[in-house]
């Protein structure tokens, strides 16, 4: 078992997991809860 924990901290960082990444995938309202850029403001 502790072999498979050491393995899975490798994807820790959630790379591949781009669909929780809030500060792409948010709409405006939940950005502006969160304190993110709006999404006219990240395409500039």
């Amino acid at each position: 078992m502790n072999g498979l924990r050491e393995h899975g901290r490798q994807f820790n960082d959630g790379r591949y997991e781009l669909f929780k990444n809030p500060v792409k995938h948010d709409g405006d309202p939940g950005r502006e809860q969160h304190h993110y850029p709006t999404a006219a403001a990240l395409s500039a």
